[in-house]
């Protein structure tokens, strides 16, 4: 079997030398991934650097093998949370947590 973290992947968005936005992949298991350590930059925000590297990351785990993306997150987290519902994710129930903050699960299966 693949090490699957050898799968893993981050991306970033940056402009003359700042970093605006990073967004993680990592392989849980064969098929199922993790969408994880989305992050903007607070002193450059609403430049569409966090939907774009959150497309490219979710896009990136579908084309390597991802037939289930997860997220854990908080509710308190209102941006991340609108970027995730515009990218067809869905609610589901908060089981398995790794993150103590997470009060919120999310998953998309691709059509």
């Amino acid at each position: 079997m693949t090490n699957l973290w050898q799968k893993a992947v981050c991306f970033f968005a940056v402009e003359n030398g700042t970093v605006l936005a990073f967004c993680g992949a990592v392989p849980l298991s064969d098929g199922e991934w993790e969408l994880e350590k989305m992050g903007s930059n607070p002193d450059v925000p609403h430049r569409g650097a966090g939907q774009a590297v959150f497309t490219a990351c979710m896009n990136w785990a579908l084309e390597h093998g991802a037939r289930r993306l997860l997220i854990y997150s908080n509710r308190k987290l209102k941006p991340a949370l609108h970027i995730y519902a515009k990218c067809g994710f869905r609610e589901i129930a908060v089981t398995g947590a790794p993150y103590s903050r997470a009060d919120i699960a999310l998953e998309f299966i691709p059509a």
